[in-house]
């Protein structure tokens, strides 16, 4: 049951395009359903006389007791990065990565709070991304300790510094639920990203998954993949 609708988030200064996945039982029961949020929204749903669907994962979250809500980013790049990107150590002058402190703020105190009171959701908070939005999805998980979790999927570190890193030594919390899921076998940041990994284990995450392939790292790894991480976090 899916139904997308437009928000005028000031502290953004945009529009907001959200699209709200309810599982099938919702209107047959009372209890609530932990939420999976999402980033880049556009690349899973169309929004009204729009054509930005990139990959299917109709199927796939329909399977799962889960609240599924995806957010549309900036179609503009530059401005898509600087929400997503607290980390950007690239050249562009345009990119602003204070934008996304203040959008992650807006998430966790006005529009998430917006959601609990719309829709029966529970304490479990999951949030995922791919390539840039990855980013934003590793940020949120360690730094917000209502974040239960996060997929983590074909995360693009061009334009990240080591703070990313850094910041795992400072916010650290072992019970959170992680999946990190790589893509290519060989990148230019290969190190790094095992570097992720190597810190949740130094800090004895109780669950974390690392996964990866030979595929190519487009959005058809969110896809291939899904059913991975939502089994992970509901079977336990």
């Amino acid at each position: 049951m899916l139904e997308s609708f437009k928000l005028t988030a000031q502290k953004l200064k945009r529009y907001l395009k959200v699209h709200v996945n309810l599982p099938q039982s919702y209107r047959l029961t009372n209890k609530s359903y932990p939420l999976v949020l999402s980033f880049d929204g556009q690349y899973f749903f169309n929004f009204i006389k729009e054509d930005t669907k990139k990959t299917n994962i109709d199927d796939i979250i329909n399977k799962y007791e889960i609240i599924f809500i995806a957010i549309q980013s900036p179609s503009n790049e530059l401005w898509r990065e600087s929400e997503l990107n607290p980390y950007y150590n690239g050249k562009e002058k345009q990119i602003d990565k204070v934008l996304s402190y203040i959008f992650f703020e807006y998430l966790m105190h006005d529009l998430i709070p917006m959601f609990k009171e719309r829709y029966r959701i529970s304490s479990d908070l999951y949030v995922m991304g791919y390539g840039i939005s990855a980013i934003a999805s590793l940020y949120m998980v360690n730094k917000y300790p209502e974040v239960k979790g996060a997929a983590v999927f074909c995360p693009d570190f061009t334009n990240v510094d080591n703070n990313l890193i850094n910041d795992l030594d400072i916010h650290h919390d072992k019970t959170k639920e992680i999946y990190l899921y790589k893509g290519e076998r060989k990148t230019n940041y290969d190190e790094f990203f095992y570097n992720i990994y190597l810190k949740y284990r130094k800090y004895e995450y109780e669950y974390v998954v690392l996964d990866y392939t030979d595929e190519t790292n487009d959005i058809t790894c969110v896809s291939n993949h899904l059913n991975t991480f939502l089994n992970f976090i509901t079977e336990k």
